[in-house]
């Protein structure tokens, strides 16, 4: 998978996921117009003349037991070759109950799919060994401080920012800078909603979870060590976006 130079952009932004089946999720809740008269989707309400009309039709809601009528382009791609058919969908780790069902078309190729493929198998990772490997990529053990590497500014801002989460800095001290970049992105994506059992890839691995072959194109040790292999400054630089 190519990295574009910032792993953490291509992991918190939206991974490319493999698969024999497939799912994107639709998070719109109104369907508008805009002024060109081009039908769009947005998760608030339409505004002058299209929310009176949606005031009396009422949002392009749906129901959480039917997949959404196939009616639009997704990010959800089919690729033949020989007798094989793959499915490939672009998709995200966090999400809300409002993103589904998904739409029909990835609900039926998932039923006709023999496999799912993911980048990794969260559902299946065993803890205890996922606290290992945190401990041992994610926290310094030579004696290290995540203050000595920042700057008196960026560490006054990470108080500030892990304050409002109601967490002391100090806690945060024996964390590497990109470890404590992902820990506030997933604290923020939480308190606006959004939750790791609702991405689109759990999803898929849950229903999948006993009635499909599940291949994994990633471990959890991989994804860990290439954040591992950051220099200093790059891990510094993956914490100041986080907190800007």
């Amino acid at each position: 998978m190519e990295m574009l130079g910032r792993p953490w952009i291509v992991k918190f932004a939206g991974l490319m996921l493999g698969l024999l089946l497939a799912g994107y999720a639709q998070a719109e809740v109104f369907q508008c117009r805009d002024t060109g008269d081009s039908v769009r989707f947005q998760d608030r309400p339409c505004s002058g003349i299209e929310a009176a009309r949606m005031a009396v039709d009422g949002p392009a809601s749906r129901s959480q037991e039917e997949p959404q009528a196939d009616s639009g382009k997704y990010f959800f791609w089919q690729a033949n070759a020989g007798k094989g058919t793959l499915f490939l969908l672009g998709s995200i780790h966090f999400g809300t109950p409002q993103m589904y069902p998904l739409p029909m078309v990835m609900t039926s190729s998932f039923k006709e799919s023999d496999a799912l493929v993911v980048e990794v198998d969260v559902l299946n990772a065993d803890p205890m060994q996922t606290a290992q490997l945190l401990a041992e990529k994610a926290l310094y053990r030579d004696g290290s401080r995540l203050r000595d590497q920042l700057s008196p500014q960026t560490w006054q801002r990470l108080e500030q920012v892990a304050g409002s989460f109601g967490m002391p800095v100090e806690m945060l001290n024996m964390q590497k800078p990109w470890f404590v970049s992902m820990s506030l992105t997933t604290m923020a994506l939480k308190r606006l909603g959004f939750s790791e059992d609702k991405g689109v890839d759990a999803h898929f691995l849950a229903l999948a979870r006993g009635k499909k072959k599940v291949i994994e194109l990633e471990s959890m040790a991989m994804q860990l060590s290439l954040f591992e292999r950051l220099t200093v400054d790059e891990q510094v630089m993956m914490l100041e976006e986080t907190l800007r």
